[in-house]
Parts: structure tokens; C-alpha cells; sequence
């Protein structure tokens, strides 16, 4: 199944544009998706060039999603927040072959997650589905299982993830509601356990850098962050 099947879909809104410079950088660097479409959501400003714009003037995140949402063709979507800073690879062909096995194994959701990001999450392993050039161990989700519709970097059914969004959530709504919401259905949902993060997710709450930033702009020699006034 050819790349040009997955939209990269990057979520955000015009308060978090500080990190767009520096998330372009890393995309750019390590998600290998050169024949796929780009779509942004956000409010009004401009991601700059190479992306479709999906604008909506609305204060609630999962409206902005639904909205974008209505711009994807494609049977996948590569979803991913604009915080979430990439630190590894991810190549063409490993997106290849993770979309050919969730074609054929019926799989609605693939999420990559760090060495400690299954704590909140009910997984069983399982044989793996897919070979990739990234280490890590595959699990499936119980189909009860908390963030089961977690943001964290994924790859997901674009039909599947439509599903998933109610109106007037916020993104903190959309993991845990989404997550009551779908229990129960039967949904397939891989987690992709690395012992290496993928990525550094550079906000914490609070409207800070999490600790870590300044290694990793030294190493990838990103620009400062100035955070706006709260």
C-alpha cells in the first residue's frame, strides 16, 4: 500500500504557533512522508508553505479536528500534535508496511509510545503484525483500555478516528471521554512499545517546557522557545 494512502494530519491552534518553527525542523528531519498530503488544523494563522490549511474559528480543539478531518481522503491518517517534537525516523517504507498490515489485519489504530507510556494502558502482548526498522514490542489494547483514543503520536483508520470525535471537546476530553465512549466496541488498537523515545513532548501543563528541552535543542539545534504570557 503506497505512502500517498496516509495524510500527516498535525493538530494545533494559533497560542502554540511559538512551537511551529521548531516542529517543521524535526518533521522535516524525521517523518519521511514526501508523496503525502500535509493538512494543519488551527485557527486562523498560517503553518507556512507545503501544508493545506483547514481554518475554524471556534475555541473548541475537537471541532478544529472534525473540520480537518472533512479534508482527508486517504484511508489513513499519521496524527500528531504539535508539541510532540520527533527524535527518531520514521521512514517511508516503515510507514508502508505498518498501513499494508493494518489493511490486512483489520487494525484501526497504531500508536508509538516511549519506554514509560503504557502505564495507564491495559495491553496484552501479542505477535507482532509488522516488522520495522524502529526497536520496540507490539501490544494490542483491551478494547476497555484507558487512552485508548490517546493523541500521542499515531497512525490511524481516518473512518475510525472520525468516529472517535465528539463536538466541544478539548483534546484532554477527546482521550478520556473518547476513551469511555468507544469501551466496549470492538475496535483494534496496537501499541507500539519502544524502549527509545520517538518523540519529546515539549509542553507540560502548566504552559511550560517539560525538563529535557534545552538537551534536546542543543542536540537537534533547535531555536529557543519563548512561551507567550499566560
Amino acid at each position: 500500500m503506497p505512502t500517498n494512502n496516509i495524510t500527516l494530519l498535525i493538530g494545533t491552534c494559533d497560542k502554540y504557533s511559538f512551537l511551529w518553527d521548531n516542529f517543521k525542523t524535526l518533521e522535516k528531519k524525521y517523518i519521511d512522508l514526501p508523496d503525502s498530503p500535509k493538512i494543519v488544523f488551527t485557527e486562523s494563522l498560517d503553518f507556512g508553505e507545503g501544508y493545506t490549511m483547514s481554518h475554524l474559528d471556534d475555541p473548541h480543539w475537537s471541532n478544529l479536528l472534525s473540520n480537518a478531518l472533512k479534508e482527508v481522503t486517504t484511508e489513513f491518517v499519521f496524527f500528531v500534535l504539535e508539541d510532540y517534537f520527533f527524535t527518531q525516523k520514521i521512514t517511508n517504507d516503515d510507514f508502508e508496511r505498518i498501513t499494508q498490515a493494518m489493511g490486512k489485519h483489520g487494525v484501526d489504530k497504531f500508536m508509538f509510545s516511549g519506554p514509560k507510556a503504557l502505564a495507564h494502558h491495559n495491553v496484552t502482548p501479542m505477535r507482532p503484525i509488522v516488522a520495522l526498522t524502529l526497536a520496540g514490542n507490539q501490544y494490542l489494547q483491551h478494547i476497555s483500555s484507558q487512552y485508548i483514543t490517546s493523541v500521542q503520536p499515531s497512525i490511524w483508520k481516518t473512518d475510525y478516528l472520525r468516529e472517535c470525535v465528539e463536538k466541544n471537546w478539548t483534546a484532554w476530553e477527546f482521550e478520556i471521554e473518547g476513551s469511555k465512549g468507544r469501551a466496549g466496541y470492538l475496535q483494534h488498537t496496537i501499541a507500539y512499545h519502544m524502549p527509545e523515545n520517538l518523540f519529546f513532548n515539549v509542553v507540560k501543563q502548566g504552559f511550560t517546557a517539560n525538563p529535557g528541552w534545552e538537551e534536546i535543542k542543543e542536540r537537534e539545534n533547535l531555536q529557543s522557545l519563548v512561551f507567550p504570557k499566560k
